[in-house]
């Protein structure tokens, strides 16, 4: 079964971030003894310092910003959500053009190749990025859609 693709903008939930901030905030560290040279393990001090950072520097609204300049859509097809970005060709007859990603990879830096590639905007284009980590924006769920064979 599948369904008609749905545009959405990507929302990021203030009390979602919060409650992270909170959480890292409440950090139990574990000792970190005599590991400056990363030998046991990440360094403690290290560690700490990107906990900090994601908890007060980050600017995850930048970041909502920066995905929501692309066109997103959802749909399911045969009972997988499927996340995709997708930008309209010009022109009297455009050849589409789909840009994958692998696994867990960043999914942005394959959306940006449509705003940066000077082939791409020659070509007038349509373009369709699919993305296999960002599943869990329209499935909101932490388990991964389950695959087999037909």
């Amino acid at each position: 079964m599948s369904s008609n693709p749905s545009k959405f903008k990507i929302l990021m939930d203030p009390k979602v971030i919060d409650d992270m901030r909170d959480r890292i905030s409440r950090t139990r560290w574990a000792p970190d003894f005599n590991n400056d040279d990363w030998s046991y393990g990440v360094n403690g001090a290290y560690l700490k310092s990107i906990a900090d950072y994601w908890a007060n520097d980050f600017d995850w609204y930048a970041q909502e910003r920066a995905m929501n300049r692309f066109d997103h859509f959802k749909v399911e097809l045969d009972d997988v959500p499927v996340h995709y970005i997708f930008k309209k060709g010009v022109g009297p007859s455009p050849i589409p053009i789909v840009l994958t990603h692998g696994g867990r990879g960043p999914f942005g830096i394959i959306a940006n190749l449509s705003n940066r590639s000077p082939t791409l905007r020659r070509m007038a284009a349509p373009l369709m990025t699919p993305s296999t980590s960002f599943y869990r924006l329209y499935q909101g769920s932490a388990s991964p859609p389950q695959f087999g064979r037909a």
